[in-house]
Parts: structure tokens; C-alpha cells; sequence
């Protein structure tokens, strides 16, 4: 691959890079025991003046906001992976090389998603 190109996806990547950081930071914080691992903060609502009527209402709407969270995480998470891996292959030398079969991966298959690892076809081989 000319390095044009793969400066082109490189930029993409850490363009994404940062957009999913800041994504994340917004509703997640970084586990600083685990490399890439974020957890999903619990969100807290503004009291109501009425505390009695709406304290069950308002801990339903919390627990509710809490998975949409932390599913929302947990998507951009494997998402940055999957962006930070692509990076590593760019720093490597093997970016643009199917993980699963070694054969190299079309220009428009990287152009559509720049962190692809393999082929679509390779969806359901093993890793090499």
C-alpha cells in the first residue's frame, strides 16, 4: 500500500480515535486498572421539588439512562478497539493485511471502514 493512502487512513483512524475518546468521556470513565476499559458512570438527575411522588419515577428514569449508558459504552469501547488495533497494524506493517487469511484487503473495503481487520466473507473464519 503507497503511503498516501495510508496516511489517508491513518488520519481517518485517529480522527475516529478521538471522536469515540470523546464519546466515551462524556458518559464513561477509563478504568485505570485496565488498558481500553471504560465503565459507564450512573447518571444523577436534578431533584425534584416534590421528592415523595417522583423519587421512584426519577430512580426508574436513572436505572433506565444507566443501561442505555452502558450499552452505548460498551459499543463505542468495542469500537476503539477495533480503531486502536488498526492503528497498531498501521505502526506495524500489516495494516491492510486480512488477520484471518493474510491476503490483502481492497482499498474500498478499507475506504468503507478503515479498521477492517478482514474480508466480509471472512466473517465466520478463525484468526490466524
Amino acid at each position: 500500500m503507497d503511503h498516501i493512502l495510508l496516511d489517508e487512513f491513518k488520519a481517518a483512524l485517529t480522527e475516529e480515535k478521538n471522536r469515540l475518546t470523546n464519546e466515551l468521556a462524556a458518559i464513561a470513565r477509563r478504568n485505570p486498572s485496565v488498558k481500553d476499559d471504560w465503565t459507564a458512570e450512573f447518571p444523577h438527575f436534578e431533584e425534584a421539588e416534590d421528592v415523595q411522588d417522583t423519587d421512584l419515577e426519577e430512580s426508574a428514569d436513572e436505572v433506565e439512562e444507566y443501561e442505555v449508558r452502558r450499552a452505548t459504552a460498551d459499543d463505542l469501547e468495542m469500537r476503539l478497539r477495533d480503531v486502536n488495533a488498526a492503528l497498531e497494524r498501521i505502526e506495524k506493517g500489516t495494516y491492510g493485511i486480512s488477520i484471518k487469511t493474510g491476503k490483502p484487503l481492497s482499498v474500498e473495503r478499507l475506504r468503507a471502514n478503515p479498521a477492517a481487520a478482514f474480508a466480509p466473507e471472512e466473517e465466520r473464519m478463525p484468526e490466524k
